[in-house]
């Protein structure tokens, strides 16, 4: 299990490295076609105007000079012999500027004559500060053409072009440039300054005199420089790693942890009594292996719990016909006896069959309630008063002198639903246990209230310490550890409330009585 744990989770790291590693070569292409683009957009457009404004018989020397202050190459030639495909073409002819890759990190930019179906193209590579400079000779000299008062017009029409910031500001304004450079701006030169970008790399920014004699210095930028791994794409990547490895561990662990809470419900199922469930066994590792040993050791205990059934049923059912051979003796032998001595000995000797015949019934009630097979079909209502009257008719030796009082709250309270069999049965074990125990006195009281009746059947007698409330309904349980005839019992009665309270879906618990005995307190749900 480990090494297919080990090898899906190497497969993982390394397929979220070589997508990390794709995603990131994907990305910075095309971060870096746009960032060539949007820097030299902006100087393609003013050298294409440019050419418009001149006659073909002009357009080569002042295609040389530009080509000559910019550093670049640049070419004009017809349209049909630029090596593009006809899409690029088409898209030159509708005004577009492209950019085509030639190998990091030299790229070829073309656009398209606004008149005459011609393209100018140049090889760049990078933005060097040369290209800087003559974009701003190429902005001065196009804003030289309009007057002062359309120049705020023109530069706007300029940002759009450029994509960066073009801004006029007077020469005393300017905070960003130390003495050296204030002093070759005075000259007349073109001056680049470098400066921190907000993305952490750096931004140039180009700063030229409009005219030789005047005030207004033009300023461009600043233009951040191209970073192939800024933060965000760093960032971007991790998260992108930890996501699939942490998606890949969970879809992994998450099957395993299914198995095991399967396994796990599996034995809280067993340990609840469904002796029949078992669990799944697919696959060949720790997992199956250990739900195929918990299969059989449950295959083990039902089979050995089924034999203790059937022997104890068997028993129990064979234990009836001498049962019944020795009450037949005994009452002859009460016609032949006639002395007082020997009568108390079959009174005695009735008492014990008498007690053994219930240990018979009480044992074959409580196997019938663990199987599941209630003698009851059906919740039907049960008369309370009635119910009450046959107990105390049964329970009349038992009840003889000691006092009983029953209460039923309200008084309205007639009958009530439950399981008729198991329920008297459930009373009847109560009050035995109650009579069995008390000093003098026994009470029972019934309530109501809006979804559940409540059944509390209290005694003076000693009481259960707490310690052993928890114990008090466990099958074969004796907590006296006594055999003499007050108490007498064989940890069954009990048992088998707690086992009828869960037909009816209720509970019973035990506690203290304000009698100063046991309180047993049943309660069940009316519907």
């Amino acid at each position: 299990m480990f090494l297919k744990f080990y090898l899906a989770l190497s497969i993982s790291i390394l397929s979220s490295v070589l997508a990390s590693y794709a995603s990131f070569t994907a990305l910075n292409h095309w971060r870096s076609l746009h960032y060539v683009e949007v820097v030299h957009e902006g100087t393609f457009r003013l050298i294409q105007e440019g050419l418009s404004r001149h006659e073909s018989n002009k357009r080569d020397a002042w295609l040389e000079i530009v080509s000559r202050i910019s550093g670049m190459d640049l070419q004009l030639r017809p349209l049909a012999d630029a090596p593009l495909s006809p899409e690029q073409k088409k898209a030159l002819e509708n005004g577009q500027f492209l950019i085509r890759p030639d190998g990091d990190p030299n790229y070829t930019a073309f656009i398209g004559h606004s008149i005459e179906p011609l393209v100018l193209s140049a090889q760049i590579e990078g933005l060097s500060e040369q290209q800087l400079r003559a974009s701003a000779l190429l902005i001065i000299n196009d804003l030289k053409r309009f007057k002062t008062s359309e120049r705020d017009q023109q530069i706007e029409r300029l940002r759009r072009l450029f994509g960066w910031d073009i801004q006029v500001t007077k020469l005393e304004g300017l905070t960003q440039l130390d003495r050296s450079q204030l002093r070759r701006l005075n000259n007349g030169a073109i001056v680049v300054g470098l400066s921190p970008s907000s993305t952490g790399g750096d931004a140039h920014s180009i700063f030229a005199r409009i005219t030789n004699r005047g005030e207004d210095v033009l300023v461009l930028g600043p233009i951040s420089s191209f970073e192939t791994t800024p933060d965000w794409l760093l960032i971007s990547l991790i998260s992108f790693n930890i996501l699939m490895l942490g998606a890949t561990s969970y879809f992994m662990i998450r099957r395993l942890e299914l198995r095991v809470s399967a396994l796990s419900m599996a034995v809280k199922d067993f340990g609840k009594g469904q002796l029949d469930i078992r669990s799944a066994t697919e696959g060949g590792d720790t997992i199956a292996v250990l739900a195929d040993n918990f299969n059989r050791m449950a295959e083990q205990i039902g089979s050995l719990l089924d034999e203790q059934k059937h022997l104890i049923q068997a028993i129990s059912h064979e234990l009836r016909t001498p049962m019944s051979r020795m009450k037949f003796r005994l009452d002859m032998l009460e016609q032949q006896l006639s002395e007082p001595a020997e009568q108390e000995r079959i009174i005695g000797l009735r008492r014990d069959l008498k007690e053994l015949n219930q240990l018979v019934d009480e044992t074959l009630f409580y196997h019938a309630l663990e199987e599941g097979k209630p003698q009851s079909p059906e919740m039907t209502e049960v008369n309370v008063q009635m119910l009450i009257q046959d107990l105390q008719n049964k329970l009349e030796l038992e009840l003889s002198g000691k006092g009983f009082s029953a209460t039923v709250v309200p008084t309205s309270l007639i009958t009530i639903y439950a399981l008729p069999d198991e329920f008297k049965r459930l009373v009847q074990n109560l009050l035995s246990n109650a009579l069995k125990h008390c000093e003098h006195h026994v009470q029972l009281n019934l309530s109501e209230n809006a979804n559940a009746y409540e059944l509390i059947v209290s005694d003076d007698g000693h009481g259960i310490p707490e310690a052993d409330w928890s114990k008090v309904f466990e099958a074969y349980s004796r907590l006296d550890n006594s055999r003499n005839k007050k108490t007498g019992g064989y940890g069954l009665g009990l048992a088998i409330v707690d086992r009828i309270a869960r037909l009816h879906k209720g509970s019973v618990t035990v506690g203290s009585s304000e009698l100063g005995g046991a309180c047993f307190t049943f309660v069940w749900p009316k519907h």
